[in-house]
């Protein structure tokens, strides 16, 4: 095998390694991107400005120049009219003055135009329209009138309106009149007995003296039928010359005693004379029952100046049913006692003086008149059919003949009433006296009358039907005679 003679042989060559002392930080550059952003030109709109129109409000206020006063005091009112934020239109205020004070003038009016309605006691402001925001002051005076009694509270409200007001305003003032002295007057009779007291008052000044007008009472009920009781020519009070009990004093000589009590317990007393000369008539009815009982007595005093007399006496109705307006018959008789002179009225609705109500029957009517020339009497019928609640039966009398010579001495009173009702019996004789009075067994709608002690004769037996609660139903009267 030949060896070629051109050989070379390759030897590597050692590359040393350097290490590096600084190696820079590639930071790369970024790429820019085409993204086109819209940015449209502005349009010039035309945009409002919104201007607030200021909002208004109004006030009222109101005072006074003193909280207590007495008669004559002057009391000095102020009203406060306050507008806020804008013009108000129709502005106008009323104030009512209260009882006990009386209008003297006007104080500061501020603005507008002020006037007192004397007939109403009112105080009217009108203020300029419109009215600019501020605050408008508006015053007057009053004068505390003489005599208002101690205690008294004088309050007036004032009262405001405008236009677009939702409701009035009003302000209001109180002052309390005070009441140092007390005065009592009262009435006496020659004997110095108290006959009425008229009153007793309380006032913020004395009364030193008093005077009567007219100093005569002569009427009942028509002119000079009272006395008035003055003090410098301001009436304190009256007399009407009747007594505590309401009843007419008789005529004679009365006096009328003033006592003033300051706060100091000094009394000063004045007594005024007065005189009662009354020409009446005395009027009077008396219902009687069929056993000749009075159940009911009617009276009344007139004025017979000219001695009038007593002509007639005419009922409304002959027949009355007590308690039962709208059944038919009427629930109340009207007595007319017809005069000489004018016709005096008066009216029974059927009860009995004790407010229970008159049982069926016949009754009678008298009627008297008596003045200074004597006395005059008219009677008349009257039928009284008492009305009966629904139910309650009717009562009869076993026997109503009643003759003691079968060995029978007693009688029994029954009720057909379907309710278990209590008969109570009362039994008269003709002359109006009881006889006997009795109750029958609770319920059972029954009751027995021994007679055996009763003379012969004619008696009346009223009877009650009585509920479980004790009210009376119905009532009856019954005839029964006695025979022996």
């Amino acid at each position: 095998t030949p060896t070629p003679s051109n050989t070379a042989t390759l030897t590597p060559s050692k590359t040393p390694t350097s290490t590096p002392t600084h190696s820079p930080t590639l930071t790369p550059t970024p790429t820019p991107t085409n993204s086109p952003t819209n940015s449209p030109t502005p349009t010039n709109t035309d945009t409002p400005t919104v201007t607030p129109t200021p909002t208004w409000d109004i006030q009222l206020g109101k005072r006074v120049s003193k909280t207590t006063a007495q008669s004559d005091d002057i009391l000095t009112y102020t009203l406060a009219v306050t507008v806020l934020g804008n013009l108000v239109s129709g502005v106008v205020v009323n104030d009512t003055l209260p009882a006990g004070v009386t209008f003297t003038g006007f104080g500061t009016i501020g603005a507008g135009s002020a006037t007192f309605i004397s007939g109403v006691t009112m105080i009217n402001w009108t203020l300029p329209s419109p009215l600019p925001p501020g605050t408008y002051s508006l015053s007057y005076d009053t004068k505390v009138n003489p005599f208002v009694p101690g205690g008294t509270s004088l309050v007036n409200q004032a009262v405001l309106n405008c236009t677009g007001l939702p409701a009035p305003l009003s302000a209001g003032a109180t002052v309390r009149v005070s009441g140092d002295y007390t005065v009592r007057v009262g009435v006496y009779n020659e004997a110095g007995e108290l006959i009425r007291q008229l009153f007793v008052k309380q006032f913020s000044q004395p009364v030193y003296s008093i005077d009567l007008q007219p100093g005569t009472i002569t009427s009942l009920l028509g002119v000079n039928n009272q006395i008035g009781i003055y003090h410098n020519g301001y009436l304190l009070g009256t007399w009407d010359g009747r007594d505590t009990h309401g009843d007419p004093v008789s005529n004679g000589i009365y006096h009328i005693k003033m006592d003033n009590v300051d706060n100091f317990g000094v009394v000063t007393t004045v007594t005024r004379q007065a005189v009662v000369s009354r020409t009446l008539a005395k009027v009077s009815v008396n219902i009687y029952n069929e056993a000749g009982e009075v159940v009911k007595h009617l009276f009344t005093l007139v004025d017979d100046a000219s001695g009038n007399q007593m002509t007639n006496v005419v009922l409304s109705g002959s027949v009355v049913q007590p308690g039962t307006a709208g059944s038919g018959l009427p629930a109340v008789v009207e007595i007319e006692i017809q005069t000489s002179g004018s016709p005096v009225t008066l009216k029974w609705d059927g009860t009995t003086d004790s407010g229970s109500t008159a049982t069926n029957g016949h009754y009678q009517v008298v009627a008297r008149w008596v003045d200074g020339q004597g006395t005059s009497e008219i009677s008349k019928g009257l039928l009284v059919t008492a009305g009966k609640e629904p139910g309650t039966g009717i009562v009869t009398a076993r026997p109503n003949v009643l003759k003691t010579a079968n060995g029978n001495t007693n009688v029994v009173f029954i009720s057909d009433s379907n309710q278990p009702l209590t008969l109570k019996i009362h039994v008269y004789n003709l002359a109006g006296e009881l006889v006997s009075g009795f109750q029958g067994e609770t319920g059972t709608n029954q009751a027995d009358w021994e007679a055996a002690g009763a003379a012969s004769g004619i008696y009346l037996a009223v009877t009650e039907q009585l509920g479980p609660d004790g009210g009376i139903k119905n009532r009856q009267m019954l005839k029964i005679l006695v025979i022996h």
